[in-house]
């Protein structure tokens, strides 16, 4: 459905705000997937920091994390970088930041262990299912880990887990919904030529 006139998006604004900065360093041959290489770095030192229970500088490591993966996709569209490569290349390290974050967490919190396993499972499954069928909405583990590393981490990460799994019931209610359509379109098409 398209937007009524002189609505304009969150994303776009975040473009139009980060475009000067972007279009500065672009001129220099700083292209997205340098940006996001440069979350390696500060996934690591988050992992160290979770090993050693300092939570507070585990959550601003993991914030740089999340910056830098959001301005990765806004460099891209800034700069009309986006190629399939390094869409992968972006979710490869998403899942090497959200499972250092789970592995660092199981290993500090060890009761935590079980459900780091549980959301690490939910989270491979919705990335891959992201290849197939978009998703509607996406929060993932390292967004609720951010808030949860500020507050309490095992009730955050246990509504990652409903969240996940509310996620993965949405995109199976619309896979069937898309195949339902398409057998029906098969259908009409096939009524059509008789």
């Amino acid at each position: 459905m398209p937007k009524p006139k002189g609505v304009v998006s969150f994303r776009n604004k975040l473009d139009k705000f980060f475009s000067p900065v972007v279009l500065f360093f672009n001129k220099f041959g700083v292209r997205a997937n340098h940006i996001t290489l440069l979350q390696v770095p500060f996934v690591v030192i988050m992992f160290w920091f979770l090993l050693k229970q300092d939570y507070l500088l585990a959550a601003a490591s993991l914030g740089i994390t999340l910056f830098l993966d959001v301005l990765d996709g806004i460099w891209a569209r800034i700069t009309n970088d986006i190629t399939p490569l390094g869409h992968k290349y972006d979710k490869a390290l998403d899942l090497f930041g959200i499972y250092a974050f789970l592995l660092g967490v199981a290993i500090a919190e060890k009761e935590l262990l079980l459900v780091a396993i549980i959301l690490g499972l939910v989270n491979a499954i919705l990335y891959i299912s992201n290849e197939f069928i978009k998703p509607d909405f996406y929060c993932g583990v390292r967004t609720f880990g951010f808030v949860g590393l500020l507050v309490f981490l095992k009730p955050f990460l246990q509504f990652s887990i409903l969240l996940g799994i509310v996620m993965l019931i949405l995109k199976i209610i619309k896979f069937q919904a898309r195949r339902r359509l398409a057998s029906g379109q098969k259908t009409a098409k096939a009524e059509h030529k008789t």
